[in-house]
């Protein structure tokens, strides 16, 4: 009767499991409901996508029988949110860096509504005039003046293919999502 008195401290389903080897896998912190979890951890991409599929040949399919972490869950929506969590820890790190400098010489603003926004900069200082050798300097015109801004969507993705997956680049996808969280290459 070994077992009869213990208790039933944590039921995972299949879904929490992949959410903390997708953690793991892409170095994003657990969350507090995940740090418990005990999840092998995945060698890669292609692993990754084997489990959840079953293509163990890469014909781009999904073989029910072969799938070992097969779940009903949108797989998208479970790598965005381990994304999500990659950027947030990243910002959280430029925070303590002292990345926040600009929150102590600019004001922050809530608007209602994404139409064109004007604010007016005070004591703006236009271009720097240029100055030849032994010029003298001219006085400078300190104006204020509303300017006039747009809310601007940017964005893109990085395509995972099936080749991508073969190759298992995993180091290479981490690093990308590291530059664009830090806003490099991006234009």
């Amino acid at each position: 009767m070994n077992g009869l008195g213990e208790r039933v401290s944590q039921i995972l389903l299949s879904e929490e499991r992949l959410q903390a080897a997708l953690q793991d896998l892409f170095g994003a912190p657990r969350s507090d409901a995940l740090v418990s979890v005990q999840m092998a951890r995945l060698s890669g991409i292609r692993e990754l996508y084997m489990m959840l599929t079953g293509d163990h040949d890469l014909h781009g399919g999904f073989f029910t029988a072969q799938a070992q972490l097969g779940t009903t869950s949108d797989s998208s929506g479970l790598v965005k949110n381990v994304m999500k969590k990659m950027v947030l820890d990243q910002w959280e790190k430029l925070d303590k860096a002292g990345y926040d400098w600009w929150t102590r010489v600019a004001q922050v603003e809530h608007f209602n509504t994404l139409n064109s926004i004007t604010g007016i900069p005070v004591g703006k200082v236009g271009a720097l005039p240029t100055v030849a050798e032994d010029a003298a300097y001219t006085e400078l015109t300190v104006e204020d003046s509303p300017e006039t801004a747009s809310f601007v969507t940017y964005g893109g993705y990085s395509p995972l293919t099936l080749e991508l997956i073969n190759r298992d680049e995993m180091h290479k996808s981490t690093k990308m999502e590291s530059m664009a969280q830090a806003g490099f290459g991006m234009e």
